[in-house]
């Protein structure tokens, strides 16, 4: 009796509190960072700055669970509530692309009408800024993808196809969406959806099929362990032998006729986990692991060896880094290389003329109102060094990129830190 009566005056106390100046208080907006029962871009460039930034942040209204911290999920649940205002919320005005507030966001992607490529003439970027010698390149418009934006996209190439998978669309939503650019006809195709939606996945090709591992459900960004392969010849997915443990946002390459799975998030976090695949026994097998654990990370193969390039660690300010690790998988060792000039995670990295190309990624702080790095960075292995070239023509995040011929496809992503996908498409073409 006594927990019944404490019950209902806490009750009648919250009623009261409700009414209170004659009106019902409306609920909080996710992300409301000013309280104008709103939420605006505004708001989302604050509450980016509390996720990704070490020195305080006042936007308490994006730490939707009061655990302290700013994650990916209430990210996605500020940036849906710009596009879809809950109940309650007011729809504040948001940010154009002429936004002078260094706060500013802005919103927005085309609608793809055609799934025929459009290839654009090809014109080398300027490099009158860059120093002599320094490689030049251009940027290819392709048709955007014909199903709509997506970010956090996989991505691999095999038989001259280019295939994105999966990824979150412009709302947020989750995708098993799979598209096809091929590269000979210049147009999209659709083939079989995954078996169930995914975001974040790791995906490569090896012995004619294209596989995809792990990645995160949903918005609530959970770590799955599921392992799908694609056989092109009969339009299907199937399962394989899962993960030994459920990730997300790491990084698969393939070397040697197997898959590599490096790094990534676990149910705790981020994790140095390292496993390698064997399509022809099924199997998994754990590795050594990463020096550091990062996720948002990017792999590739180079010769004998596994690279595995930039990333990001979890905590206080989901911290970039600049970390470029080799696998040597006979010796099964790493070995630390000469560090990205750039920092970032969300990046897209791929392997074009015996070099390693990484473009784009987030959260640069620095560079309002996207918040993305339009960097293209080229390591050289044989002289362990890096050079920078002319920036992406459409700088995003959450993308992947596979090489076919001399150019290397870029499909998708965000054009702003966070959640803003685009259907835009691009190939890059350098000159080495």
């Amino acid at each position: 009796m006594r927990a019944q009566i404490v019950g209902l005056c806490r009750a009648i106390a919250s009623a009261l509190m409700l009414v209170a100046g004659g009106a019902l208080a409306q609920p909080p907006c996710p992300g409301d960072c000013d309280g104008d029962r709103a939420t605006s871009s505004d708001d989302l460039a604050l509450a980016l700055r509390a996720a990704f930034s070490t020195a305080p942040v006042d936007c308490a209204a994006a730490d939707l669970n009061g655990d302290g911290m700013v994650t990916a999920a209430e990210l996605l649940r500020v940036r849906i509530a710009i596009a879809a205002p809950p109940a309650g919320c007011t729809v504040a005005p948001t940010a154009t692309a002429t936004a002078t507030s260094t706060n500013t966001l802005s919103f927005g992607s085309p609608t793809p009408t055609s799934t025929m490529a459009t290839v654009l003439t090809a014109t080398p970027t300027p490099t009158a800024s860059l120093p002599p010698g320094t490689p030049r390149s251009t940027w290819i418009a392709l048709t955007p993808l014909p199903g709509g934006p997506r970010q956090e996209v996989g991505v691999a190439a095999l038989d001259g196809r280019v295939y994105v998978i999966g990824g979150f669309t412009d709302t947020g939503g989750g995708s098993a969406v799979v598209e096809v650019y091929d590269t000979t006809a210049n147009g999209w195709d659709r083939i079989a959806n995954l078996p169930a939606q995914r975001n974040h996945v790791g995906a490569a090709a090896v012995s004619g099929n294209v596989y995809v591992v792990g990645g995160f459900v949903g918005s609530g960004f959970t770590p799955a362990s599921d392992v799908y392969r694609y056989d092109p010849s009969a339009d299907q997915w199937e399962p394989v032998a899962a993960l030994p443990e459920p990730r997300g946002a790491l990084a698969v390459a393939e070397l040697g006729g197997k898959l590599y799975a490096s790094g990534g998030s676990g149910p705790g976090g981020s994790v140095t986990t390292h496993t390698v695949y064997d399509p022809g026994a099924n199997t998994w097998a754990e590795l050594a692991a990463l020096p550091n654990p990062r996720n948002h990370l990017a792999a590739v193969a180079l010769g004998s060896a596994l690279y595995v390039i930039g990333g990001r660690h979890d905590g206080s300010g989901n911290v970039n880094t600049d970390e470029l690790d080799r696998y040597d998988p006979d010796a099964d060792r790493w070995t630390m290389l000469a560090p990205m000039p750039t920092a970032r995670s969300g990046i897209a990295a791929a392997v074009l003329a015996g070099r390693i190309v990484v473009m784009g990624g987030e959260v640069n702080l620095a560079n309002p109102p996207t918040y993305v790095f339009p960097q293209v960075e080229i390591y050289e292995p044989s002289s362990n060094t890096w050079t920078a070239i002319d920036p992406m023509a459409m700088p995003r995040h959450g993308i992947g990129a596979a090489t076919v011929g001399d150019l290397i496809y870029v499909p998708g992503g965000a054009k702003h830190a966070g959640f803003d996908a685009t259907a835009e498409s691009d190939a890059l073409q350098i000159f080495f």
